[in-house]
């Protein structure tokens, strides 16, 4: 019973990994690059998606050796700079169309 039991418990990754290296290869790429993709593309996916969680748990981004904050100020108003404005006054815009045209209201 226990051999059975692992053989159905085995039995879905290399029905995956040959689902897997089927869709590669329908790329045209040769045997090697496919069985290379196939093979270390899931880690090198896993790594990465690893990595990123990480990243936003801490609330920090890098990308091209810098780090981003994924913190947002509280209140717009108080972040300077042509691009706030702006965000603000066609937030302000889109508040006002949709108060004129009562779209809100049923």
């Amino acid at each position: 019973m226990r051999v059975v039991a692992m053989a159905l418990l085995t039995l879905p990754a290399p029905i995956a990994a040959a689902a897997l290296y089927l869709r590669v290869r329908r790329a045209n790429f040769g045997r090697g690059v496919t069985l290379l993709a196939t093979t270390v593309g899931p880690a090198a996916f896993g790594y990465l998606t690893l990595r990123s969680v990480r990243a936003h748990a801490r609330g920090e981004v890098s990308w091209k050796g810098r780090t981003y904050s994924e913190r947002a100020p509280k209140n717009l108003a108080s972040v300077s700079g042509t691009r706030a404005e702006a965000a603000l006054e066609s937030t302000a815009e889109i508040g006002s169309v949709l108060l004129a045209t009562d779209l809100w209201s049923t």
